[in-house]
């Protein structure tokens, strides 16, 4: 698929100008090759850049794009391979890791935590525009009460000055 796009893209870029950016995409289109195992299509294009381009940064990148893609493959056994084993997409809060889990577990989880986390909907009119008000958890005081009044009392003091 991105070397369709690759090639479309060239084929756009060759039609409205012959600047660097027509270049660049040829070399993403030769490494769209390369990983889609068109090796000789990757490596064609890679000379063709390395000997036809104005830039040399563009060339230099070429000439070490087709290094690497001459490059002898290693020959790696099924034991020599490293595995790495799949985590879950959820975090553990119980034991603080990664876990492997359900898919549907952890959706219904989701849908919980989510339907939990939404605002219980207001009979206020106003809505949200009153933001100042204490938390539910708050029990009056006499003390905080008189320490209001202080300060109050004190700051019109201080302004009639």
């Amino acid at each position: 698929m991105a070397v369709n796009y690759d090639e479309r893209s060239c084929i756009g870029a060759l039609v409205t100008s012959t600047a660097c950016p027509h270049f660049q995409i040829q070399i993403w289109l030769a490494m769209a090759y390369d990983a889609n195992r068109r090796h000789k299509e990757s490596i064609a294009l890679y000379k063709e850049l390395e000997n036809t381009h104005p830039m040399i940064s563009i060339r230099r990148q070429a000439a070490e794009f087709r290094y690497i893609a001459e490059a002898p493959k290693l020959k790696i056994s099924n034991d020599e391979v490293v595995t790495i084993p799949q985590i879950g997409s959820s975090w553990d809060w119980y034991a603080g890791t990664w876990s492997d889990k359900i898919p549907e577990q952890e959706d219904k989880k989701r849908k919980m935590v989510a339907a939990a986390s939404q605002p219980e909907p207001s009979t206020n009119v106003f809505g949200n525009l009153f933001l100042l008000r204490p938390p539910g958890e708050w029990k009056k005081s006499a003390w905080a009460i008189v320490t209001l009044w202080a300060v109050l009392i004190g700051t019109a003091f201080y302004l009639q000055r």
